[in-house]
């Protein structure tokens, strides 16, 4: 199934993307992770 994501929830998810992959390069790995698991929670499909 594919699922169309509102301009707004896709830029949301993308920037949450972004500050995991920063935190991840900056060794915080925990919160890194915490970033990436929130962004598929902002679909708005729910």
């Amino acid at each position: 199934m594919t699922v169309q994501l509102l301009d707004t929830t896709h830029a949301e998810i993308t920037a949450l993307c972004k500050q995991g992959d920063d935190l991840v390069r900056a060794g915080n790995l925990e919160a890194g992770k915490n970033k990436y698991v929130e962004a598929p929670r902002r679909r708005d499909d729910k």
